[in-house]
């Protein structure tokens, strides 16, 4: 059973849009896991960490938002929040968001997600967690990616 989880954002920049993403997992601490893109629930009495706790190379199970584009000017922003019940028997939900808009505006955006999905389940929020990450596109030519995630293993 999965029992824990970790919430990350970063950004990335490479010659292609794949290098860039690559770079986005790596600073976001999961760069060297074969992720497997999850739906959004964060299993029963999940706990947060700071480092994946299981060995570079395995499965693991992520939710996650991203957007890459090289267009000179772009605001580039992934959100991902995630709403803790009050509850700790009952799941809890992960909201991705990927978008053109100022950070501010797509954590705004996700909060209302959280808010909806929870209260579609009859969930009462303990508290809502949030990470995101937000970059313009330079001149430089490069493409640059936005990236956030849970990562969620058994320990």
């Amino acid at each position: 059973m999965i029992n824990r989880y970790l919430l990350t954002a970063s950004i990335g920049n490479g010659c292609s849009d794949l290098t860039s993403f690559d770079k986005a997992l790596l600073n976001s601490k999961i760069g060297n896991y074969n992720i497997v893109k999850v739906s959004s629930i964060l299993p029963v009495k999940a706990i947060e960490t700071e480092k994946v706790g299981i060995v570079e190379g395995n499965v693991l199970f992520t939710a996650f938002s991203h957007i890459t584009s090289n267009k000179i000017g772009m605001e580039l922003t992934a959100s991902i929040a995630i709403g803790i019940p009050k509850d700790n028997n009952k799941v809890g939900v992960i909201m991705e968001l990927a978008c053109g808009e100022p950070k501010e505006k797509a954590e705004q955006t996700i909060i209302e997600m959280v808010k909806e999905a929870m209260s579609n389940r009859g969930n009462e929020i303990a508290e809502i967690l949030i990470k995101s990450s937000s970059v313009e596109v330079d001149s430089s030519g490069r493409y640059f990616t936005a990236f956030s995630a849970v990562a969620m293993w058994e320990e």
